[in-house]
């Protein structure tokens, strides 16, 4: 099998190859920014706050269907709220600010991966790292932790470059007050991890290095007064605009969700929750791990190379970090993604072969997860699509498989012809793969199917087309944020709480909320047009024991969600 990087790409089929894979890359990237359907309830939230924002013209205050939201501070609102007003209202502008995120982070890494490492194998660091399925995927994602991910990589690249030896008094100085406005920034985004976190990185680092006397310099104290200058009349603003948030986002967001003794505790996982979740998020690069820890002994590399201990640090705080915290979601150690893919691609897969059956078997290994990942994709098709399992997966629609065409014929070629079996062609198949993905979220993967995957946006875009401005709609009791996204409007309130609870009893006395019934129907009776329900999939019989009546042609359903028309009398 072919390995070194430079012997694959000297031939003119082997450039062909890697600009086809790029091309292939860019089009996967492409479905998931723009053409796919917001999921909820995180996307839906993220799109719909922005929304909000312009309806109202009030950009300082954060609400969420009409009622106060004090999970996030505002800064990723405020980002997608001005694509919303350049772009229009629509779920690729709601995303596009990722692109230039997921380009920065890119180039953060490999700014790194180039200047202590070299050029030549400042590459194959760069592909891991923006291939490995959770950056890829997860980055496509409108998550507040995505902007997170990029003022974080910002502050730990700063703080590392202001600490060489080599810098000027004047540069250590710019590095360094720089590093305190990414930390503003991330923490006008995610709050105080983006503060707390880079620096445990940095000291941990330093005092490894033996050089904790660095945290002397003046420009120390300099950073501290300059980021609460910064941060102070920021956070004085948003609490005037939003009574009781340093409140909830301090002391109930960030302590009391760590420590497990918030009223309403979510997502508590165990403490090794993440330890099986970090192999797949660096899929399909995981087997490399074994290689990655292998070459990193023999050459000592926590002893000689200093971006390596660095890199170290900054994976493991994260990771221990959010271990130690009650609640976990996969989307907290994204920060993370960055040290492995390019720890990764240095020591895992761009190191050469040491001409070793050792060392060449694990280099096979680590590549066998790339088809191994479409054999698995392609499985799941079938089974989708004859509805072996159909309370789990709908069927995607048939178009879908045309995609995963071109991979299935790579993998044929290379299991036939051993020569083929070239590091760029792993790669392609791997483009191929990811092509395939993508498009089985696209609209293309078919109403039932996305509807399945939380992503209803299909039924109700049917209704945003039907509503007149005097109709009104009625979310009713399941908590579907990219709802009123879609719809353009906020939606009436039956019973539902989740979280915006917290928001409702803010304000009791503000419409939108119906508690039971005769709510419904008192509001019912005050308007003079249409109303529609949206009700998860299998809970119409509800409407029947509410006794309220409804129109049994469908506006529109899939597995998951349908839309009526309620009778008024």
């Amino acid at each position: 099998m072919t390995i070194p990087i430079r012997e694959t790409q000297s031939s003119e089929f082997s450039r062909w190859i890697w600009g086809l894979s790029l091309a292939l890359f860019a089009v996967s990237l492409g479905l998931l920014l723009f053409y796919r359907g917001l999921n909820d309830p995180d996307e839906g939230r993220y799109a719909e706050i922005p929304r909000e924002m312009l309806a109202s013209g009030n950009w300082m205050e954060m609400r969420l269907m009409g009622f106060r939201y004090y999970e996030k501070p505002p800064l990723a609102y405020w980002i997608v709220a001005a694509s919303l007003k350049a772009f229009g209202l629509n779920d690729g502008a709601a995303r596009l600010p990722l692109l230039p995120v997921a380009a920065g982070v890119a180039a953060l890494g490999f700014f790194l991966a180039r200047k202590y490492w070299g050029r030549e194998k400042a590459w194959t660091p760069l592909l891991v790292m923006v291939t490995c399925v959770g950056f890829f995927m997860g980055m496509a994602f409108l998550l507040t932790d995505n902007f997170l991910v990029l003022w974080f990589s910002a502050t730990c690249v700063l703080l590392y470059e202001a600490c060489q030896k080599d810098v000027s008094p004047g540069q250590r100085w710019l590095f360094t007050l720089l590093a305190v406005a990414a930390v503003v920034l991330g923490a006008l985004t995610k709050g105080l991890v983006a503060v707390v976190l880079p620096a445990g990185i940095l000291f941990l680092w330093l005092l490894w290095e033996r050089r904790l006397g660095w945290l002397l310099h003046g420009s120390i104290p300099a950073a501290i007064l300059l980021f609460f200058a910064l941060i102070t009349p920021i956070v004085l603003l948003i609490e005037k605009h939003n009574p009781g948030f340093f409140k909830v986002f301090v002391i109930e967001e960030h302590f009391s969700r760590f420590t497990g003794t918030r009223e309403i505790q979510g997502h508590p996982e165990p403490f090794w929750f993440y330890f099986p979740i970090i192999p797949l998020l660096v899929l399909p690069w995981s087997l490399f791990l074994i290689r990655m820890v292998r070459n990193m002994k023999r050459a000592h590399a926590l002893k000689e190379d200093s971006l390596s201990r660095f890199l170290v640090l900054w994976a493991v705080v994260v990771v221990a970090f959010f271990s130690v915290s009650s609640g976990k979601l996969i989307s907290y150690i994204m920060p993370a993604l960055i040290p492995f893919g390019l720890l990764l691609g240095r020591w895992g897969v761009g190191e050469p072969l040491d001409g070793s059956t050792t060392d060449r078997k694990l280099w096979k290994v680590g590549l066998s997860m790339i088809p191994i990942m479409g054999i698995v994709l392609l499985t799941l098709w079938i089974i989708a699509f004859h509805n072996i399992i159909p309370e789990d997966l709908s069927r995607p629609a048939p178009i879908t498989l045309v995609f995963f065409l071109p991979a299935v014929l790579l993998m044929i070629l290379m299991w036939a012809i051993k020569t083929f079996r070239t590091w760029p062609a792993f790669v392609l198949l791997l483009a191929c793969i990811f092509l395939g993905f993508s498009v089985l979220l696209s609209p293309l993967g078919g109403r039932d199917f996305n509807g399945r995957l939380n992503s209803s946006c299909a039924i109700y875009k049917a209704l945003g087309e039907r509503l007149q401005p005097e109709d009104q709609v009625i979310m009713f009791k399941h908590y579907r944020p990219s709802f009123a996204f879609y719809i353009n409007r906020i939606p009436w309130l039956y019973q539902v709480t989740n979280e915006m609870g917290q928001g409702i009893e803010m304000e009791p006395d503000r419409p939108g909320y119906l508690p039971d019934r005769n709510a419904l129907v008192k509001v019912a009776q005050q308007s003079s047009g249409r109303w529609y329900a949206m009700l998860q999939g299998k809970k119409l019989k509800e409407l029947d024991e509410r006794a309220l009546a409804y129109n049994p042609h469908f506006i529109a359903a899939d597995p998951e969600r349908i839309v009526v028309e309620l009778k008024r009398d």
